[in-house]
């Protein structure tokens, strides 16, 4: 078994970069790949949409695959490249209910919020922090469009407790990097793009981009009909995640709602994501030169609980991520590589206030929290 080792800086980011070993098969059970279907109690009809789209694929024929991974051709006969994110309605929950659409941020709305990345480089090395400060910025949409640009800067970057040596120097460099993506009509994003600062090494766009991909996994679709406390339904879209063009499955439930849908409204919601890769193609970090990988078994899943403001476009909240890939070289499938990691972000101050509660119930309690960072 081999490690890579280009510099202290790449080993750190294999922590949501996802830890990397070559030429060492490494098989993730199909009942790690998907956990099976969720059980919401809501409408048939979609119960059934979201168990086809959740659960093990022995469970249902046109279920997704096992690996994880689709056959090419096979994800566009789901949902097609461009298409808008996508909601199917299965419970409009109780009590007050208001029309989570026109809590959307508006063109010319700008929030700066603290957040923080923190991943576990390896399984013997204490986990790590990042900050940074993120400044979002809604945009004018492009003539004859609904879609409203985002565009988010790093407008500060810096190391958590006990991190030093060069690190600091170098993280710096990610101050001014560029996340952009677009916020559909009825929520949801599609577009990501990440852009680094302008001599930033090239190793900090996972990086960027692993807390890009949490932002946009708390970017959520919502029904076109006024909901209340309860409420549950399926978003689903396409995009970029880890490294491979995926199709998204994002079970949302409505926890609470504050306010009456005015300006001081405020919304949490407890969102659960599956990914599944469109084909077997993968681009990231820590994938030796010279290989041609094709993955063969891919498992990615998020659970957060996110907080949205009225008008604001910033999400708060927590959101966790766990990925586990297996794959060959296309020329030599006795060349076999595992990667797999997770990392947790914590998205403004809010996120932190449910942090700060949910470690308090757990030593009050003595139970393991649901918001824990989640490492395999």
């Amino acid at each position: 078994m081999t490690r890579l080792q280009t510099s202290i800086l790449a080993l750190l980011l294999l922590g949501p970069t996802l830890g990397c070993e070559e030429d060492q098969t490494k098989t993730v059970p199909a009942s790690e790949v998907d956990a099976g279907p969720v059980k919401p109690a809501v409408d048939p009809n979609v119960a059934r949409a979201m168990a086809v789209a959740s659960a093990a694929p022995t469970a249902a024929q046109d279920g997704p695959p096992a690996s994880g991974v689709f056959t090419p051709g096979a994800a566009d006969g789901r949902i097609a490249k461009g298409t808008m994110p996508q909601v199917e309605l299965g419970g409009e929950g109780s009590g007050a209910k208001i029309a989570l659409r026109s809590l959307l941020p508006k063109p010319g709305t700008k929030q700066r919020v603290p957040v923080v990345l923190a991943f576990q480089p390896g399984p013997r090395v204490p986990p790590v922090e990042v900050r940074f400060e993120l400044s979002f910025e809604v945009q004018k949409p492009a003539e004859g469009k609904a879609e409203l640009p985002v565009l988010i800067q790093t407008t500060d970057v810096q190391p958590g407790p006990g991190v030093g040596g060069d690190l600091p120097k170098q993280l710096a460099q990610l101050k001014n990097s560029k996340i952009r993506y677009l916020l559909a009509e009825g929520g949801g994003a599609l577009g990501l793009e990440v852009e680094l600062a302008k001599g930033a090494p090239a190793d900090l766009e996972d990086l960027l981009r692993s807390v890009a991909e949490n932002v946009v996994a708390s970017q959520v679709s919502f029904p076109d009909k006024p909901v209340g406390e309860g409420a549950v339904w399926m978003s689903s879209s396409r995009g970029p995640h880890q490294g491979t063009d995926a199709l998204a499955y994002r079970m949302v439930t409505v926890k609470k709602i504050t306010g009456d849908g005015g300006p001081s409204t405020v919304v949490e919601l407890e969102v659960k994501s599956k990914y599944y890769a469109a084909d077997s193609s993968i681009r990231r970090p820590g994938i030796p030169p010279g290989l041609n990988p094709v993955m063969v078994q891919f498992r990615s899943e998020g659970q957060g609980m996110i907080l949205l403001e009225a008008g604001k476009p910033a999400p708060e909240g927590i959101s966790n991520l766990s990925t586990a890939v297996v794959m060959h070289d296309s020329a030599d499938t006795s060349k076999q590589m595992s990667m797999q990691g997770g990392a947790q972000v914590v998205l403004g101050d809010r996120g932190k206030q449910l942090l700060e509660a949910a470690a308090a119930a757990e030593a009050q309690q003595g139970l393991p929290s649901d918001l824990d960072v989640d490492i395999p």
